[in-house]
C-alpha cells in the first residue's frame, strides 16, 4: 500500500497551487467568482452532511480500485473553510472540504477513476468531468460542477487530492457545527476548521457513512431575482 510521505502540509500548498495553476478561465464556474442561478434546497447542516459523505466516498473508492493507498488527514492546513468563491444570496452560505491526501493514481488510471467519481456524483446532480487539457507539469487535474455553484476538484502530482464546496445552502457558515461531520471517520479528525488545529476541533459523534445520519440527499432551487421568475 502506498504512503503519504510526512510532509502533507508542504505537499498540500503545492496541490492547491497546481490545482489553481491548471483551471481554465473560459468557465465562470471553474475559475474566479460565482454567482449560481440555483440554491440548495438543503440547509447548511444537511449540504455539509450530503458534502462529507460524498468525499469519503471518493477516498474509499480510489483506494479499493486505484491503489492511491491510504488516505492521510491534513495536518497544518484547515479541513474546513468558507467558500469565498461562492457569491451566494443573503441567508445563504457555502463551505468547502478536503479532509486528507493519498498517494498519486496512475496516469494509465486517469480516466477511469474520472468515470468513477462522475458515477458516484451524478445522483448528487453533478455534470461530468472538465479536464485540464495541459496535463502540465507532471500532473492533472479535473472539476465537476453543479447548478448551484457547488464543485469536486481532484489533482494529483506527488499526491492524490480533492476538495468539494457546497452548494449555496441556507444558513450561516458553520451554522449547527459539529451537526453533519458525522460520518467523518476519527483518524481523519484533525485540525478541522482551524489551521494547525490551534483550537482543537469538536467534531459530532462518529456514525458510519449511509447511516440515516449520514445519508446523502441532493436538491436545489432557482435562485428567486427580484423582479424575474
Amino acid at each position: 500500500m502506498r504512503r503519504v510521505p510526512s510532509t502533507v502540509g508542504g505537499l498540500v500548498g503545492a496541490l492547491l497551487l497546481f490545482l489553481s495553476s491548471c483551471v481554465s478561465g473560459k468557465d465562470e464556474n471553474v475559475n474566479g467568482d460565482v454567482t449560481p442561478t440555483r440554491v440548495s434546497s438543503l440547509s447548511i447542516v444537511e449540504e455539509r452532511r450530503q458534502t462529507i459523505g460524498l468525499l469519503l466516498s471518493f477516498y474509499g473508492m480510489l483506494s479499493k480500485e486505484f491503489g492511491v493507498g491510504e488516505w492521510e488527514p491534513l495536518k497544518v492546513q484547515a479541513q474546513v473553510e468558507e467558500s469565498l468563491r461562492m457569491n451566494c444570496p443573503v441567508g445563504y452560505s457555502s463551505e468547502y472540504y478536503a479532509l486528507a491526501v493519498a498517494g498519486p493514481l496512475a496516469p494509465e488510471n486517469w480516466d477511469a477513476a474520472l468515470a468513477r467519481m462522475e458515477a458516484l456524483a451524478k445522483p448528487l446532480g453533478f455534470g461530468p468531468a472538465r479536464k485540464d487539457p495541459s496535463g502540465r507539469n507532471g500532473g492533472r487535474s479535473a472539476f465537476f460542477t453543479r447548478r448551484d455553484g457547488a464543485r469536486i476538484e481532484i489533482g494529483y502530482k506527488t499526491n492524490s487530492f480533492i476538495r468539494i464546496e457546497t452548494g449555496c445552502a441556507k444558513g450561516e457558515v458553520y451554522e449547527g457545527w459539529p451537526a453533519g461531520t458525522e460520518a467523518v471517520p476519527e483518524r481523519l479528525r484533525t485540525t478541522g476548521r482551524h489551521e494547525d488545529g490551534n483550537p482543537t476541533e469538536t467534531w459530532a459523534p462518529y456514525s458510519p457513512p449511509g447511516s440515516p445520519s449520514a445519508a446523502p440527499t441532493s436538491s436545489f432551487v432557482r435562485t428567486q431575482t427580484k423582479g424575474k421568475e
